[in-house]
C-alpha cells in the first residue's frame, strides 16, 4: 500500500476549503484518479494550483474510508485496483475529488 505526502490544493480546492469553512458549502470526496504525467512530479506548487484537470488519466478508484483518529490532519483510504488496466505506467499525480 502507498502512502503519500505533500498534498497541494488547486486554487478551486483552496476556494472549496474556504467555502466550507465560511458554511456557504459543503463537500464529498468520492474518487481518485491516477495520472502517469510525469511532467508533473516536479512541478511547482504554483502549476498544482492552477490545474483544472488531471491529464494522461491512467485510472480511478473510490474513497474507501477517512481515518481522522489524529486531530489535525485527515487521511484518505482509497482503492484503486488494476482491473481494467491494459498497460504498465509510472504512477505520477493522483487527484482526488
Amino acid at each position: 500500500m502507498a502512502s503519500y505526502g505533500n498534498t497541494v490544493l488547486t486554487s478551486a480546492g483552496i476556494d472549496l476549503v474556504k467555502r466550507v469553512i465560511a458554511n456557504t458549502a459543503i463537500f464529498e470526496i468520492t474518487r481518485l484518479a491516477t495520472s502517469s504525467d510525469s511532467g508533473l512530479t516536479n512541478a511547482t506548487i504554483s502549476t498544482i494550483e492552477a490545474l483544472t484537470t488531471l491529464s494522461s488519466v491512467q485510472q480511478t478508484g473510490k474513497v474507501a474510508a477517512f481515518d481522522t483518529s489524529n486531530s489535525k490532519q485527515v487521511r484518505r483510504k482509497c482503492q484503486c485496483r488494476n482491473e481494467g488496466a491494459t498497460n504498465q505506467y509510472d504512477l505520477g499525480p493522483v487527484a482526488i475529488s
